[in-house]
């Protein structure tokens, strides 16, 4: 499995205010920008599997669910969960991160 432990380039560019206040967002021509949530996350997932990368993907919300039908593996909590148990994707149920952390380890 190859791991990805850097932002995309996009991020790095931007000033540390939006990065610090969570404002943060793809330039609007990116494929990864999505104009209701700011950040395709279907869009980096798809982008890392046509380089290659096998997916880790968590996610708790209504703007996962897309990420999460395409990712590798899946850790899902609270609505995430219930949509991918629906759809009959497999997931692992997380709590925390030490919990993806443990399971990724092999804990």
């Amino acid at each position: 499995m190859r791991l990805l432990h850097q932002s995309p380039d996009w991020f790095a560019d931007f000033p540390l205010e939006h990065k610090a206040d969570n404002q943060s967002r793809p330039p609007y021509d990116s494929e990864f920008y999505d104009a209701r949530v700011g950040i395709s996350k279907a869009g980096v997932v798809q982008s890392l599997k046509r380089q290659g990368y096998d997916v880790v993907f968590a996610g708790d919300g209504p703007p996962d669910f897309a990420p999460a039908q395409i990712a590798d593996v899946v850790f899902a909590k609270k609505i995430l969960l219930e949509k991918c148990l629906e759809a009959n994707i497999k997931t692992q149920p997380f709590e925390t991160f030490d919990d993806v952390y443990a399971c990724l380890q092999g804990g």
